[in-house]
């Protein structure tokens, strides 16, 4: 039925129950009226029935939609539930799983816990370490400062080491017993036996030899004689006392218990210098070193080679 067929119907059917009410008003009024309402009243009646078939059909088809709706409405309360049932099963499982993801959750935070606290034990453990490290450093700096120091001390004494075992192997080369031969007798360490000595008991082996015997090897015999016979003699080195432009010479003092005397070795005897003589003041005065023995001699020469009168005489090797 369409539906501009309703309200047609619904007109209809009131039209056909106003004319039965008024057909049944005047229905005692007479017979006359009675038969010409005859065929109205089954003309009304045919119009009223299909009115009424019309809105039994309208009714029916209706009844028949709202079945359907209704089992359409059915349906989806059936498939709202079905779909509970799932949305149950999956809270269900999603409870599951929400509970089991706590639960590693928590123990994830426990771990986590644990592995705060041992990145902060390893963390004190490498500050610990690290101050640890300083302090070595520390100590190996200080102990390489000390090895450094040592090195050097090693070094210095290795080197005075290789100079006192050469300066022992120049010593060596002096004759044993030099300072102690018995070949002057002995004097008084005094001016007057200094010259009798001089003039009167000392002979010079060789005579002036330049570069062989000459200032250096004569004045070390000079002072070994001296020194053997009781006098208290030195070996002086400076510039040429009588020419100081002239280049170096060697000498004897000689510091008796009166007086400082200056003794020139190359002379034959030697020769005491005087006041007047030339170069008197540079004899007293004038020398760059002054050696007690032969042997500080040859270690401020570095050599004994200026002085080794004794090589061929006297039986010295």
């Amino acid at each position: 039925m369409e539906e501009w067929q309703v309200p047609v119907l619904l007109f209809a059917g009131s039209l056909i129950f106003f004319l039965t009410i008024i057909y049944l008003h005047d229905k005692g009024k007479g017979r006359e009226k009675e038969r010409r309402a005859s065929s109205a009243g089954k003309s009304v009646l045919i119009i009223a029935l299909l009115a009424l078939s019309g809105l039994a059909g309208y009714l029916y088809n209706q009844s028949n939609l709202q079945m359907n709706q209704l089992d359409a409405l059915k349906q989806q309360v059936v498939d709202l539930q079905s779909k509970m049932g799932e949305k149950d099963f999956l809270n269900l499982q999603y409870g599951t799983t929400i509970t089991k993801l706590q639960t590693q959750l928590s123990e994830y935070e426990k771990s986590a816990t644990n592995f705060q606290q041992s990145y902060q034990t390893l963390q004190q453990n490498y500050q610990n370490m690290q101050n640890q490290r300083e302090e070595w450093r520390t100590r190996c700096s200080n102990l390489q400062t000390q090895y450094d120091q040592l090195k050097q001390s090693y070094d210095t004494l290795q080197t005075e080491n290789k100079e006192l075992r050469e300066l022992l192997n120049k010593y060596e080369k002096v004759p044993t017993g030099y300072y102690s031969t018995s070949e002057f007798p002995h004097h008084n360490n005094n001016y007057e036996e200094l010259v009798s000595f001089l003039e009167n008991e000392f002979r010079m082996p060789k005579g002036y030899r330049e570069g062989v015997f000459d200032c250096s090897e004569m004045s070390a015999y000079t002072e070994w004689a001296l020194q053997n016979s009781g006098f208290d003699a030195y070996i002086a080195v400076g510039k040429t006392p009588w020419n100081t432009s002239s280049g170096h010479h060697a000498w004897v003092i000689v510091i008796t218990s009166e007086y400082k005397v200056a003794v020139e070795a190359t002379r034959s005897p030697p020769l005491i210098v005087y006041k007047g003589q030339s170069g008197y003041e540079n004899y007293y005065g004038g020398y760059d070193k002054l050696y007690s023995n032969i042997y500080q001699v040859i270690k401020g020469l570095g050599s004994g080679e200026e002085c080794n009168w004794w090589e061929g005489y006297w039986g010295f090797k």
